[in-house]
């Protein structure tokens, strides 16, 4: 398993305590910034100012005077909103608008509200104001900034802000309010999730006039965008800090060769640096073809095509800036062709007898009819159905050639973290015949990728860098067919196929989410959305599932009116259902110009349980809605709906024309679905339990979704064993409607628990969960969570702290006592007063060193999969310097590094499993070390809430029982007797067969009697 840092990022300046009216409000305040995690109370409220404690009793709807003025309230329930609670809400006359966690809503009410009529409603928990004193992030204009402008624009007493309407609230009369302030300026206006953002610029002292303008939710710093190529791994694989599932899982984008059309690739940079020659045996390069100039051995190298290709595929072993997104795929390359139909179509062949099954292409030409190169790119992608090219939009305003092409996949770029879903550059659509262009978007502003020297690393920006993310994700989902991960989420030979390009196509753009940044869903800016291809594709244990209702190449398509329907079953709501169908057109007619580029029609359809019928590509507000117009212009046709019908849906495609021979196809759909058989659906709603708590029940619900299918009575079944052997049946316990429960019996701290659910309709099919069951089924661990070793830092728990060549900032345990004049934090993490800091006071910065701080050795040989976490903070002006944090098992004589962080002015909670990075033992330390040298740098950090947590089970025997089911009778002889025979009893056979007293763990004559006694109900023990 590769080493996985799950990292949360929380900063201090956005968490203080409230005014006194809100305090009075909710009766406690938070007090102090603490640990984001899933043990949080979810009684509290946590906004960014604060986490509100809110009393029920000092809830407004409570008091004797309970009408309200105009304004916005939070409103909290007491647990869930269900569509019961809805329906009395809104007969409450509440609407409610943003969820808060846990459990609360902003809500506005009308002047003159009566809240008393909220007392009817038991679930109501609270409602209290929400105050001027959340509207401003506290340590507003506060941070150190990095770039000049930002800089200047703080020297002279200014701020950058971003200023959060209410929704629907009036921008005019906001901004007017705003520009009465002396000095402050709106300068742009953002639409996003029906409110207005706004940028503007006002002096830093009277930020908090903007509290008293009734339309603003929020104001917060503008951030400053900081740029790195790694960030892109994970922002298209899950946007979630440093997470990348299918890297995770394995796709790396091994087996896949994919063509370069673009300048010289530097072989000698260390992202391709091998010492076999180019071809089969060179672990990137298979072909570098000859081009005008070419010199064997020198290859030409070029910034552009280096960069690109890094981006791509590059891999220089770490886990940096020198890494791509199929960083184990492989190249061909060449140089660009000429600018017209041949050209390219010559280009794409020759790399295809090569072995490249996709292309990336970073250039174009500025013509936007539809001409000789567009058509030649329709060409070769309509005759190499298995091959998808990826283009380049360009970064003039609007899309030119040939990305224009109706079967490329076109590419516009967006920020970087944590930016990303602001848009940075690209050609804008439509193309000149009304088509959709670009259709995805990725992070290509200021990329670093990899240089013309040596290893090292240069930032460029245009859709050029965004290009090759596409690409490279493409190869990841290719991967994913090719290996069989379809549809189990695990690789298996035996369901590999080879995908065509229009279901790699549909695949990623199936997997795209809404650019926010940009007005509008779908757009002619941002197309599809920005990747985010964990969105499609699945693995064990998510809830989002996909399922390929057809691949069809074109010798097995469609004529004119034919339709095809696909049943897929909707088991769950809680997941958006999304059906992506994409289809490889016939080239345009030569000589068209501006003419319609179209030739075939092929339209999706889906009508719902109900009956509502969604047509392709009918978007209402960024989601699909029942009716509208057909499209016949694109071959890319989607259909979004947020809240689907549960129960069987009916997915159709209908050649309304197909003019050009017969048309291929491929349709996809995501959400919690299922089409194979699609006559009953079983779902998880609250996921597999992973964790079974020892000597109880565990209970988990299961739906079961009738599809074309019905249900056969009595036929809901969990399938469970233990220790290995035949699996044990026990119905499912009916609960509501589609709803049932199952329960696992009570298992030992010793038993492994595997199952699997099955139904089965009248017909006699047998439906199971997982799909494959029982060749592949759900398991478990006993036990439950402990805390092996937890250090606040109030206590001196036996840490010690390694100075060497250090001048001063020695770590040390104490209250914070900084200012952050120097990075220094200002108060500890998790609240509890003290952490370790490097040196004592706000002007004691890490000169020289390093400085290390060593844990006590801690004993974790009886763990079973340790967790350790910890919050630290860096700051380094030089941004050279990092804080390094290596873990050991061997008592600190060999040391595996764990990260080595970079600059993080704030508490970043960090937790690894520790079996990524060494084996448990009892002599596991973990060391923080940090340096200044040379001496040229403010070098500050700090370490707090350092803590392990595993899962333990606590035997709990019944004496006698000692075949542990659950009886103490004759059948427990046998064994018993094979352990007196000599037989190595297990930790459970022990504690129940040593019953004489005192007992001497181990099993003897003497313990004779006692298991006696209890097998003929005299158990003394």
């Amino acid at each position: 398993m590769a080493n996985r840092l799950h990292i949360l990022i929380w900063m201090p300046t956005l968490l203080i305590g409230i005014g006194a009216k809100g305090a009075d409000s909710v009766g406690s305040t938070g007090d102090s910034p603490h640990a984001i995690h899933s043990m949080l109370n979810r009684s509290e409220i946590h906004l960014a100012a604060t986490t509100l404690r809110p009393s029920p009793e000092s809830s407004l709807h409570l008091k004797a005077d309970a009408i309200l003025p105009a304004g916005e309230y939070i409103l909290q329930l007491d647990g869930p909103l269900t569509p019961q609670r809805r329906e009395a809400l809104d007969g409450a006359g509440v609407v409610l608008g943003d969820y808060l966690p846990f459990h609360a809503y902003l809500i506005r009410a009308a002047d003159g509200y009566d809240s008393s009529k909220l007392r009817s409603l038991p679930f109501v928990r609270w409602l209290g104001v929400y105050d001027r004193e959340l509207k401003i992030a506290p340590g507003i204009a506060s941070r150190r900034w990095r770039t000049e402008a930002r800089g200047n624009l703080a020297d002279r007493g200014f701020a950058a802000l971003s200023v959060t309407l209410f929704p629907d609230a009036d921008s005019a009369r906001a901004i007017q309010s705003i520009e009465s302030i002396p000095s402050a300026k709106v300068h742009w206006i953002d639409a996003v999730d029906r409110r207005n953002v706004f940028r503007i610029t006002m002096p830093i002292a009277t930020i908090s006039q903007l509290a008293d303008i009734s339309g603003v939710q929020f104001v917060e710093d503008t951030e400053e965008v900081v740029l790195h190529n790694a960030t892109n791994r994970w922002i298209v694989q899950s946007n979630q800090l440093n997470s990348t599932p299918l890297h995770d899982h394995g796709l790396t984008g091994a087996g896949q060769i994919i063509g370069i059309l673009d300048t010289g690739v530097y072989l000698e940079h260390c992202s391709f640096f091998d010492t076999e020659p180019v071809g089969p045996t060179h672990r990137k390069a298979e072909a570098i073809n000859q081009w005008p100039g070419y010199v064997p051995g020198a290859e030409n190298p070029g910034f552009h095509g280096t960069h690109v290709a890094c981006t791509l595929l590059g891999d220089a072993g770490v886990n940096d800036n020198t890494r791509g997104i199929a960083y184990d795929a492989r190249f061909v390359l060449n140089t660009t062709p000429s600018h017209d139909g041949p050209g390219i179509v010559g280009r794409l062949e020759y790399h295809s007898a090569q072995g490249a099954v996709l292309h990336t292409n970073s250039w174009g030409d500025t013509a936007v009819d539809y001409g000789s190169l567009t058509r030649g790119l329709d060409i070769f992608c309509y005759d190499y159905e298995d091959e998808l090219v990826v283009f380049a939009c360009g970064n003039d305003a609007v899309a030119t050639n040939p990305q224009n092409a109706k079967n490329c996949l076109s590419v516009s770029a967006t920020m970087d973290a944590p930016n990303q879903d602001q848009y940075c550059i690209g050609g804008a659509g439509p193309t000149v015949d009304g088509r959709r262009k670009p259709e995805i978007c990725a992070p290509g502003c200021g990329t670093l990728s990899a240089s013309v020297t040596s290893c090292l690393i240069q930032p460029l920006t245009g859709t050029s860098m965004a290009t090759p993310v596409i690409a490279g994700a493409g190869a990841l989902v290719r991967q994913y067919y090719i290996e069989g991960y379809y549809p189990t989420g695990e690789p298996d030979p035996a369901n590999a196929f080879t995908p065509s390009a229009a279901l790699l196509k549909a695949t990623l753009l199936n997997s795209t989410v809404d650019l926010t940044g940009v007005a509008g869903y779908p757009s002619n800016t941002e197309g599809w959305g920005r990747l985010l291809a964990d969105q499609a594709l699945y693995f064990p244990g998510d809830q989002r599932r996909i399922v390929v209702l057809d691949d069809v190449r074109n010798v097995d398509g469609m004529s004119t009116g034919d339709v095809v329907e696909y049943p897929l079953i909707v088991a769950s709501d809680s997941e958006t259902l999304k059906v992506t169908l994409v289809y490889h057109d016939p080239p345009g007619g030569v000589g068209i110009g501006n003419g319609p580029a179209w030739v075939n029609d092929l339209d999706l359809e889906a009508v719902a349980p109900s009956g509502a019928l969604y047509l392709g590509n009918a978007f209402v507000n960024g989601v699909s809605a029942p009716g509208g117009v057909k499209d016949e212009r694109n071959n890319v046709e989607q259909i979004h709906v947020a809240t689907p019908e549960v129960g069987l849906w009916t997915i159709r495609v209908r050649a309304a024309e197909v003019n050009v021979a017969t048309q291929g196809h491929a349709l996809i759909a995501t959400g919690v679905v299922w089409n194979d058989p699609a006559t009953i659906a079983i779902h998880l709603p609250d996921g597999v339990p992973a964790i079974v708590i020892p000597f109880a029940g565990t209970s988990f619900p299961v739906d079961v979704i009738e599809g074309v299918g019905t249900l056969l009575p009595g036929s809901p079944m969990l399938h469970y064993r233990y220790d290995g052997g035949s699996f044990e049946t026990t119905p499912l316990v009916p609960d509501s409607g589609n709803r049932y429960i199952a329960t696992l019996p009570a298992p030992n701290c010793l038993s492994a628990p595997e199952f699997y659910v099955s139904a089965a309709d009248q017909n006699g099919t047998t439906m199971t969960l997982p799909t494959d069951a029982p060749a592949r089924v759900f398991s478990a661990i006993v036990g439950e969570a402990v805390t092996v070793f937890h250090d606040d830092f109030e206590s001196d728990m036996g840490w010690s702290v390694v100075n060497e060549n250090l001048v001063s900032g020695a770590w040390v345990r104490v209250i914070p006592m900084g200012n952050g004049q120097l990075g220094d934090p200002t108060m500890d993490y998790d609240g509890s007063g003290r952490c370790y800091v490097t040196g004592a006071n706000s002007f004691q910065d890490v000169n020289g060193g390093p400085t290390r701080l060593v844990s006590p050795a801690i004993d974790l040989s009886s763990a079973i999969d340790p967790e350790l976490s910890y919050a630290r903070w860096f700051r380094d002006t030089g941004e050279g310097d990092t804080l390094v944090v290596e873990i050991t098992n061997d008592d600190g004589a060999n040391w595996t590094l764990i990260e080595s962080a970079g600059e993080s002015e704030f508490w970043t909670p960090v937790t690894i499993r520790i079996a990524d990075f060494v084996a448990p033992t009892a002599g596991v330390r973990v060391r923080f070390s940090t340096q200044d040298t040379p001496n040229n740098s403010f070098t500050e950090a700090g370490i707090d809430a350092v803590r392990i947590d595993d899962f333990g089970c606590e035997m709990n025997c019944a004496p006698g029982d000692v075949n542990a089911d659950g009886e103490s009778d004759g059948r427990d002889i046998a064994r018993f007797v094979e352990l007196l025979l000599g037989a190595t009893p297990t930790a459970y056979e022990l504690c129940a067969a040593d019953l004489h007293a005192p007992a001497d763990a181990l099993v003897t004559t003497a313990d004779i009697d006692g298991v006696i006694g209890c097998m003929l109900g005299n158990c003394s023990h």
